[in-house]
């Protein structure tokens, strides 16, 4: 995909979220202290110290900036998270939603 190919989806993609109705993200975080019998949500029990909380983590950071570069959060007013237990998180949560 050539430069100005990419320019006109960024537009276009940047149009589609920034239209009145969409101000909303969603942030999964699928780890918890313990899975629910009740739970529908994709999630797995884990510890805090897991190397995969912290990959997960450091990948979603990399994407939301690289989306956030584009443009494309320009319209954002709230963020949500959810999916597993996200304060199981701890600190890094916080700075995951400070980046938005």
């Amino acid at each position: 995909m050539g430069r100005t190919d990419t320019q006109a989806l960024l537009t276009r993609w940047h149009k589609r979220l920034c239209q009145e109705f969409v101000d909303a993200l969603y942030v999964h975080l699928p780890f918890c202290a313990r899975k629910c019998a009740y739970c529908d949500f994709a999630s797995w029990a884990t510890r805090p110290d897991d190397p995969g909380v912290r990959a997960y983590l450091e990948t979603l950071d990399r994407l939301i900036a690289e989306v956030a570069s584009s443009g494309l959060l320009d319209c954002l007013q709230t963020a949500y998270v959810g999916g597993g237990t996200p304060t199981l998180v701890g600190e890094a949560l916080v700075d995951l939603v400070r980046s938005l």
